[in-house]
């Protein structure tokens, strides 16, 4: 029986500058109002942040094991934070467990 080697690997994500907008859910929208410009509001509130401002970091970890015809299972862990100081701080993580199937058509 062939041996089949497991492929680990990890990825570092650390943006320098991001756009940012405020999320939806903090907002009040009056849809029926058909003079209300929904997006240019949500553009008039987004803007470029540097790090210092914004701090994003994503650190995925990956181990890829290959079934038959060249199809691989992947099972990662996804370890997301962010922190925002622009008038308000808000601060954030997540932690995502992920397994997939991946098809080589």
């Amino acid at each position: 029986m062939k041996a089949r080697p497991l492929t680990l690997s990890w990825q570092l994500d650390l943006p320098v500058i991001n756009h940012v907008i405020r999320p939806s859910f903090l907002n009040i929208y009056d849809f029926v109002n058909p003079e209300h410009d929904w997006a240019e509001e949500r553009l008039a509130q987004s803007g470029f942040k540097a790090i210092n401002q914004y701090s994003n970091i994503i650190s995925t970890v990956s181990v890829l094991y290959p079934i038959s015809s060249r199809n691989l299972l992947k099972f990662s862990y996804e370890w997301d934070f962010y922190k925002i100081n622009s008038g308000l701080t808000a601060t954030r993580a997540s932690h995502t467990y992920m397994f997939s199937f991946l098809f080589n058509f």
